[in-house]
């Protein structure tokens, strides 16, 4: 068998939605109808990792167990989730393969593999993250405007800031830049948690009550801000995450740029999701080391030693989809005449592990849609319509499609999508493959 069918795993962290205002529910729902929907639904993990392993839906076999026996290259290197986020995850980041080897020998109860964890996350709806650090330039700016921001840093810090702007004024040092940074997250994130706390409600009380002197012109990324400061304060109050909204780039991703951008996220680099559903692929890992908004374990000392502090990565963070043939390290060579695949773009991203494919096929597409022999093991997820799929031309032994069906497609299988004209809408699929220059896959 080329083509079959998974049951795969939710995790029901706090930060989830609720039961059915949750995508992971919904999706989750067509193969386990005794769902509780009182429950917080936050991912739904397709793969092999040991945390969440996905099952062939037939036997309830483990899908890296039938990899073993139906002759399939290796483990899966890469993970694939959907998120449904109602409340903001953790301050966070993900470490090197070298960090992360160290970590999981000294930690392996917390780091429980080994592997890096480069991300990509796919907006399915609207998304608010906190990513990477923001300019110097910004930050000094809301550290001159906001008396209980630069409290928490510190005058020394803060002078330091502002006395080299006023050195540099029309060039930079980049080195310096960094090193300023670091300084400053540095001293946030360790600063006593009582400090944080007053300093925090004192801000916010402020804010609230002068909101109509913030809302000039020049003040305008504040005045955007205050929603995000109030609301993530809702879920944890006082908390030093706050402070982090001036430090990080806060990123919306509205309606209308659905599909147009993604975002990924290298290792050693801050950031937050704060609410919406996502579609996310990242290297088999579950790595992540915290320091704020969360209730769970932070390594700020780790965290803070590990981050690049360079505010100049955002634009290599945010990733246009590509509408153009796949990459040759992804299909077979003798199938570049479907390469060209009209109603697919795929995100690309420097690393080898994963590359995220977006199908959305119109109702009144005639034929069979067909994809080319994939060089790697890969993970289809349908998340709107319906069709039918199969491993043939003559769509023999077809399987049904429909919002929350998950399937494996072994190596060098072409797969031919069907539409069902009958639908009310397009059928959306998302595939998760990797390259075939990952190293897992040709050991």
């Amino acid at each position: 068998m080329s083509l079959i069918e998974l049951n795969c795993k939710t995790q029901n962290y706090a930060w989830g939605k609720v039961g059915n205002d949750s995508l992971v529910y919904q999706l989750s729902l067509l193969n386990n109808k005794e769902l509780d929907e009182s429950l917080t639904y936050s991912e739904l993990w397709m793969g092999v990792h040991k945390n969440g392993p996905s099952k062939i839906k037939d036997t309830d076999e483990l899908l890296n167990e039938w990899m073993k026996k139906n002759g399939c290259k290796n483990e899966l290197p890469f993970l694939f989730k959907i998120l449904s986020i109602a409340k903001p995850l953790s301050i966070q980041a993900h470490p090197t393969k070298e960090r992360a080897i160290e970590l999981h020998l000294q930690m392996p109860d917390i780091y429980k593999d080994s592997n890096h964890k480069p991300e990509l996350a796919c907006p399915l709806t609207e998304f608010e993250a906190l990513v990477g650090f923001r300019k110097l330039k910004e930050i000094r700016a809301f550290l001159n405007l906001l008396p209980e921001f630069a409290f928490v840093i510190g005058e020394d810090i803060v002078t330091e800031i502002n006395t080299y702007f006023d050195e540099f004024k029309f060039t930079k040092d980049k080195s310096k830049e960094k090193n300023l940074l670091k300084k400053m997250f540095t001293k946030l994130i360790n600063t006593e948690q009582e400090i944080i706390s007053t300093k925090v409600n004192e801000l916010i009380e402020r804010l609230n009550e002068n909101e109509e002197q913030y809302c000039i012109e020049e003040d305008d990324e504040l005045k955007k801000l205050i929603p995000v400061i109030n609301k993530v304060n809702s879920f944890f109050e006082g908390d030093v995450g706050i402070f982090c909204i001036f430090i990080l780039n806060y990123i919306k991703i509205t309606e209308d740029r659905i599909g147009k951008e993604a975002i990924f996220l290298p290792a050693n680099e801050p950031h937050a999701y704060l609410n919406g559903n996502i579609v996310e692929c990242m290297a088999n890992s579950d790595n992540v080391v915290r320091a704020g908004l969360t209730i769970k374990l932070k390594h700020a000392e780790v965290l803070c030693d590990m981050l690049t502090y360079d505010a100049s990565n955002l634009s290599n963070m945010i990733i246009k989809p590509v509408v153009s043939q796949l990459p040759d390290s992804v299909i077979s060579n003798n199938d570049c005449r479907y390469s060209d695949l009209q109603y697919t773009v795929h995100y690309p991203v420097p690393v080898d592990e994963f590359l995220l494919l977006e199908t959305n096929i119109p109702l009144d597409h005639p034929s069979n849609y067909v994809f080319p022999n994939f060089l790697n093991d890969s993970i289809l997820l349908v998340t709107k319509g319906n069709g039918s799929i199969s491993n043939n031309e003559n769509n023999k032994n077809s399987h049904p499609l429909e919002k929350g069906k998950v399937f494996f497609i072994k190596s060098n299988t072409k797969i031919i999508i069907t539409v069902n004209e009958l639908s009310n809408e397009n059928l959306q699929f998302f595939i998760c493959t990797s390259s075939s220059n990952n190293n897992n896959n040709n050991k």
